[in-house]
């Protein structure tokens, strides 16, 4: 038997609101596989501000809470999970240890890993570190397979983890469900007149700081919460939409995959994270038929060259040199490319071809 954990909160169950896109996308790709679900209910977390010893209590409820939960999996069935967990304690590795005793296969789909994202800072406090390393490190190297973003990331979590390379799947690239609709995405073709670049994300200043020092000679149409920058001119601001109705939206040629503080160059925390992850953002630009910028040193580079369906790029200032240059014939190209990636895409395939790897 085949089961897959499901975590929502109580409001989430009962009203159906939106949840994080690509959790919710997972899950019904594996109903879609036949799995079976088992629901965790994500409480109010209360352990933050707590006391060392409520803590502690906080993580042995937690993991009880999953016990209970696991106890209908048995000897030689396999559970999905996507990790991080949203019902995370510091013992959930015991709990995964446990079940792989029993001939249970324990797979993990990898959303983010912080400790991946803060693997090259210094400066990072010894307490936050060791929480890391027991909340995910521990939880992956108890894992029987682990489903990676992409061959840079399964290739550092070998190096600085010591995680086998043969526990490892490649996903290459985040699914992007649309529904019945996604049909009329297809029909993309007729672009803006002269090109213009989507950025579309988390807007907010210390996540995307680069977005406030955009190049004042390119067109850019943004999308998201917590935009505080000046509108009009050369950028467009749109405002922010839910995951399911975005690609519906979305104006302009190009979707821009870019991150960190700097329009130079992918910097900080958040701007060398992309060396090893897959952005959603990029899932989002190519499923509604959108090619895409992309930095040149992002995993995804490669992916994006392979498959045909953008441009990779050093900095944001070569973007309107590339505009000035491109053929007509150059962008229908890339956007009949990124229209069978969006089929792809829209249908699962990327998950359901690792869920299958998983089962051999």
């Amino acid at each position: 038997m085949d089961w897959y954990i499901c975590e929502k909160t109580e409001d989430e169950y009962l009203n159906r609101t939106a949840g994080i896109k690509a959790r919710e996308d997972l899950d019904v790709i594996f109903k879609q596989c036949g799995m079976k679900m088992i629901n965790l209910v994500v409480g109010e977390d209360t352990r933050t501000d707590a006391g060392i010893i409520r803590k502690i209590k906080g993580h042995i409820a937690t993991k009880k809470y999953w016990e209970e939960k696991l106890a209908c999996v048995h000897e030689g069935d396999t559970i999905y999970i996507q990790f991080p967990v949203r019902n995370h304690t510091v013992f959930l590795a015991s709990v995964l240890k446990k079940l792989v005793q029993k001939n249970i296969r324990v797979v993990l789909f990898i959303h983010d890993l912080e400790y991946m994202r803060h693997i090259k800072n210094k400066s990072i406090p010894f307490k936050k570190k060791k929480r890391m390393e027991l909340e995910e490190v521990s939880v992956l190297k108890n894992a029987t397979n682990i489903v990676v973003h992409n061959h840079q990331m399964k290739k550092l979590m070998h190096e600085a983890l010591g995680i086998p390379l043969e526990k490892m799947i490649e996903l290459d690239i985040f699914d992007y469900l649309i529904g019945k609709e996604g049909e009329k995405i297809q029909e993309r073709g007729k672009r803006k007149p002269g090109y213009s670049c989507i950025i579309a994300g988390n807007l907010d200043k210390q996540k995307s700081a680069y977005v406030y020092e955009l190049p004042k000679d390119i067109a850019f149409d943004l999308y998201g919460p917590n935009y505080t920058g000046q509108a009009g001119g050369n950028i467009c601001y749109h405002g922010s939409f839910p995951p399911a109705e975005l690609p519906y939206e979305l104006e302009g040629n190009f979707g821009l995959v870019w991150d960190g503080i700097s329009v130079d160059t992918c910097a900080g925390v958040y701007g060398e994270y992309l060396k090893v992850n897959n952005p959603h953002k990029t899932s989002l630009y190519l499923a509604s038929g959108i090619p895409v910028f992309i930095w040149k040193e992002a995993a995804l580079a490669e992916f994006v060259e392979q498959e045909r369906v953008g441009i990779t790029i050093s900095s944001l200032y070569e973007i309107k040199d590339i505009f000035e240059k491109l053929t007509e014939d150059e962008y229908a190209d890339m956007l009949q490319h990124a229209k069978l990636i969006s089929k792809r895409l829209t249908s699962g395939f990327y998950t359901k071809q690792a869920i299958e790897k998983a089962m051999k």
